[in-house]
């Protein structure tokens, strides 16, 4: 929280472009390596592990409002299971959230001019997170995982492109 809000700050100076590939590379090579059945496996979880991964996604979510990357990626690497990785993603999600509200509100992100935007975004949110539950409840944990790292890779190869071509 504390690495969202400070690096929020930065936002307007670093180019977007360089946030795209800072993302996408690594959540791209973690991905490609587990789907092609090269796990990165973390077998017992540290606070030193989780406050690095939890500092790369504060830092990486105040520049980019995109922090759900390393935080998958480290759900996934632990082999959380996927109610948990769910709930741990709602708080972490959530919590960043109004973080990131404050943080912008602070940097001129978040303005008058842009509320009414960001408002119209949280129906369909809402919505993607309902049918993604629903589709959830359906699968196994294996299917779940293998979704993941599917949604991760096509994710980050779109932020590659986008850091690449604009």
């Amino acid at each position: 929280g504390v690495t969202m809000l400070i690096s929020a700050q930065f936002v307007r100076v670093l180019p977007s472009e360089i946030m795209l590939l800072i993302i996408g590379v690594p959540v791209s090579v973690f991905a490609a390596s587990q789907l092609l059945g090269r796990p990165i496996r973390i077998a017992k979880p540290s606070a030193r592990g989780e406050m690095a991964v939890g500092t790369i996604a504060g830092v990486l979510g105040g520049l980019s409002g995109v922090w759900g990357p390393p935080t998958v990626t480290y759900l996934t690497a632990i082999g959380t299971q996927k109610e948990e990785q769910i709930r741990v993603q709602g708080v972490i999600y959530g919590l960043g959230a109004l973080l990131l509200v404050g943080a912008h509100l602070g940097s001129g992100v978040l303005s008058a001019a842009t509320v009414p935007f960001s408002m119209a975004l949280i129906p369909p949110a809402i919505l993607g997170m309902w049918v993604g539950g629903q589709i959830s409840d359906r699968i196994d944990q294996n299917m779940f995982r293998q979704a993941t790292l599917l949604i991760l890779l096509l994710a980050s190869l779109n932020l590659i492109r986008r850091g690449l071509l604009g």
